[in-house]
């Protein structure tokens, strides 16, 4: 992702913390492209009984969408490296289950954490963390211009026997591609201010 030392924390449309940092070359509106790479999940994916292969192609077809619908009501979406375009990588780090709250803890390189579930009358519920961060570079240079990482709220499940699926995490996903766009119709609005 580049120096997390340079990440501050901001409210987000999830009402909770995230991470953001943004370069002022990014804030100079020479940016009006962009080349959206397909969601990766780093360093590799992990499955478990709850976690399936079949959920993360399905995380990863639906951030895939939605990232692109999403920006390029703002930017102009390109395949190809070229002037005034900036590459964003999405990455997913971990979906994981586990038992009690999390606590959030200081960020760490790699995402953020969502704890999803609380102990209620002696049946204790499973939370789900997922650690999630997207990346903007220069398209030509490569220059790390801009990062967020991510921290929010998705519905719980009840046990460990019970499976994972889209439904539970994609009210968090939504919630994350809304404060895509929404932070790239800034950039947009940035562009035009500084273009006046």
């Amino acid at each position: 992702m580049g120096d997390y030392s340079k990440f501050k924390k901001v409210e987000t449309n999830d009402g909770l913390k995230s991470f953001r940092y943004v370069s002022d070359r990014l804030k100079s509106g020479i940016y009006d492209k962009v080349i959206i790479e397909p969601v990766d999940f780093y360093p590799s994916e992990v499955t478990s009984a709850q976690v399936t292969s079949k959920l993360l192609r399905e995380v990863k077809a639906y951030i895939d969408k939605k990232l692109v619908d999403a920006i390029a009501l703002s930017f102009e979406v390109v395949e190809k490296p070229q002037a005034g375009t900036m590459r964003v990588t999405p990455r997913i780090s971990a979906i994981k289950t586990s038992t009690g709250d999390v606590e959030f803890k200081e960020m760490i390189p790699i995402g953020s954490v969502i704890a999803l579930g609380k102990a209620a009358a002696g049946y204790r519920h499973q939370n789900i963390e997922i650690y999630m961060e997207f990346k903007a570079t220069d398209s030509i240079d490569g220059e790390f211009i801009g990062g967020t990482v991510k921290q929010g709220k998705g519905a719980e499940i009840s046990g460990s026997n019970e499976i994972v699926t889209l439904d539970h995490v994609k009210p968090l996903l939504e919630i994350w591609i809304e404060d895509v766009k929404d932070a790239f119709e800034k950039l947009q609005a940035l562009r035009k201010l500084e273009s006046q």
